[in-house]
């Protein structure tokens, strides 16, 4: 925008410059449903996702729709605008993200054993609440408290440094430890793979087990079937016990029948 300002004419600077504060308001929501997507994975109602579409309506409406037309000029108009932008969804965002990814390290990364995985991923907790401190507290100069004593003016003024030069080194580690972080995913998909493997092998392994128990019990019983017949025909026909033998060897067969229909 400044580039441009030499050779644009000023309403349309203003109309980007306006384009700027919906991106930067967008990008805040977006880490702040970042924070509330990783909390509700870990228990929090769903329906909190409907905090972020709320908040960005709200400055909407109090950014364009209010404080607009109070404002003197369209300068202090923008400084309020970003101000309220980074005080109600920069700052709790990316606390938010910040508490969300701690819990999630917390709660789920740990028990995949991975330590420097895990230590990635507490660095970036550290950088998203870092940059929820210098991105959300450190406003362009406003009339109001807090932005009256502490903005972008009075940070310089005491650090020598602007505070876009710490976000941007806060972005490059956090960028960087999530880049990292993110082979928690390939561990997880390794080890999800060797689980179904395992399970595969353990299901193939009891199939032919109580295949050849299934085939051994058929076999076994056929087998007293046989003695018991054989058994029956040695037997006189006044014998007392040919009665129960020719019972014994209708329930042999009949468990035959039940063996081979399970």
């Amino acid at each position: 925008i400044p580039i441009q300002a030499k050779y644009m004419s000023e309403p349309i600077i203003q109309f980007l410059a306006a384009g700027q504060l919906l991106l930067l308001s967008v990008s805040f929501i977006s880490l702040f449903e970042f924070g509330i997507s990783i909390l509700v994975s870990l228990g929090w109602p769903s329906r909190t996702h409907w905090i972020a579409p709320i908040l960005l309506v709200t400055w909407i409406l109090g950014a364009y729709y209010i404080a607009l037309p109070l404002s003197k000029d369209f300068t202090s108009w923008h400084h309020i605008a970003n101000a309220l932008a980074r005080y109600f969804i920069g700052f709790p965002g990316g606390m938010l993200a910040s508490y969300g990814l701690w819990r999630e390290v917390r709660e789920r990364v740990k028990s995949f054993n991975v330590p420097e995985i895990a230590r990635t991923l507490w660095v970036a907790a550290s950088a998203l609440g870092l940059y929820a401190l210098f991105a959300g507290l450190i406003v362009p100069s406003i009339e109001f408290f807090p932005g009256n004593l502490l903005n972008s003016t009075t940070f310089e003024t005491w650090l020598g440094i602007p505070p876009l030069v710490v976000r941007s080194l806060i972005g490059l580690v956090l960028a960087v430890s999530v880049i990292r972080g993110l082979d928690i995913f390939d561990i997880e998909v390794s080890r999800m793979i060797d689980q179904m493997e395992e399970n595969q092998i353990q299901a193939t392994e009891r199939e032919r087990l109580a295949r050849e128990l299934h085939d051994g019990t058929i076999q076994t019983v056929y087998t007293a079937g046989l003695l018991v017949e054989s058994m029956r025909t040695l037997l006189p026909e006044e014998t007392p016990g040919l009665e129960p033998s020719g019972r014994a060897e209708g329930l042999l067969n009949d468990s035959i029948h039940v063996c081979r229909q399970s």
